[in-house]
């Protein structure tokens, strides 16, 4: 067995994943049944499933609650990507300007 190091990004990445997957379940059988009794009972599964996120949310230090519903803060990027992501267009700039050298 492997050791995953998770970090918050990941997890928080996770949890709104797992909510949007929920939610668009959620539309689909709320669009199926229109009557009021499934519709509360729907309801009342959604609130209950995103207080679940919230809270596993929380013991991980994650904001994630705004009015009690979750919220997606932007896109969060790790320092470590922004690097590498930097001396990859760097890379790339470089490269295309040693082209343009090659072509002229």
């Amino acid at each position: 067995m492997s050791l995953d190091i998770w970090s918050r990004d990941d997890i928080r990445n996770i949890i709104l994943a797992a909510n949007a997957a929920s939610a668009d379940a959620a539309m689909q059988a709320r669009n199926a049944d229109d009557s009021s009794t499934a519709q509360q009972v729907l309801s009342a599964y959604r609130d209950g499933y995103e207080a679940a996120l919230i809270a596993v949310a929380t013991a991980f230090g994650i904001p994630l609650a705004d009015g009690r519903r979750l919220r997606a803060p932007g896109v969060v990027i790790p320092a470590s990507r922004l690097s590498v992501s930097y001396r990859a267009e760097q890379a790339l700039n470089r490269l295309l300007a040693a082209h343009e050298e090659w072509t002229t």
